[in-house]
């Protein structure tokens, strides 16, 4: 299953033999952006994500939380 977190650029795969470190590169990568694109992906990605990717996709999506309401985005 194909998580996809940027329209078509970005792809998180976490179905077997899929590159777990490469999916969580991804995510992390999405909550250093910290823009409401990023939020929006990062939300549809944890809803999806397997047990082996949602730490890290729900640490990213928080990260880019605060950022955004350091902001000033809501």
């Amino acid at each position: 299953e194909c998580t996809s977190l940027v329209g078509s650029e970005m792809c998180i795969r976490d179905s077997a033999g899929t590159d777990v470190a490469a999916a969580s590169a991804a995510a992390n990568a999405l909550g250093k952006i910290a823009d409401q694109q990023a939020a929006k992906a990062l939300k549809m990605a944890l809803s999806k994500a397997s047990d082996t990717l949602k730490a890290d996709i729900a640490d990213a999506y928080l990260r880019c939380a605060e950022r955004l309401l350091g902001q000033g985005n809501p």
